[in-house]
């Protein structure tokens, strides 16, 4: 089984921000896929040296919203692809590449390893509206990445 795979630099950049106490590593792993999945931001540059695996199924209360990420990872790869949802054979190509019939990891190795490439591509524009440097807390990170989401949609 594939692990989800964290920046070796976004672990970097996040170490140097004051977190709340349940702070998970997967919290900014997700927030970066999260981003990458809103705006398309993937990184097909992505290489084994520069990130670490760190979890190979979701975590906590991760596990009870697993399907939504899921979701919008088909959707983001369809759309990388331009698939349009009417192009059922397509859309099927990417739903048996993405997934696998496992209900406590629904992504197949290929499906982490394109949420891997989106959380890549998150954090470089989630560090890009910090000017490379991390916020002081995370109650300073959302309001930031909120007021950017508009971005995403263009």
């Amino acid at each position: 089984m594939a692990d989800f795979k964290i920046r070796k630099d976004a672990q970097e950049w996040a170490s140097k921000m004051e977190k709340p106490a349940e702070w998970l590593e997967f919290d900014l792993y997700y927030l970066c896929a999260v981003i990458g999945l809103s705006g398309g931001w993937y990184d097909d540059k992505l290489q084994e040296k520069d990130a670490r695996g760190f979890v190979d199924t979701f975590p906590g209360d991760f596990r009870d919203t697993k399907e939504l990420i899921v979701s919008w990872l088909i959707a983001g790869v369809a759309k990388k692809r331009s698939i349009a949802f009417t192009e059922k054979k397509a859309v099927h190509g990417v739903l048996k590449e993405v997934l696998q019939p496992n209900p406590m990891m629904p992504l197949s190795n290929e499906g982490v390893d394109h949420l891997n490439r989106f959380s890549s591509g998150g954090f470089e524009k989630l560090r890009s509206y910090f000017d490379e440097r991390p916020p002081v807390t995370f109650d300073d990170l959302l309001p930031a990445i909120l007021s950017h989401l508009p971005e995403a949609s263009k």
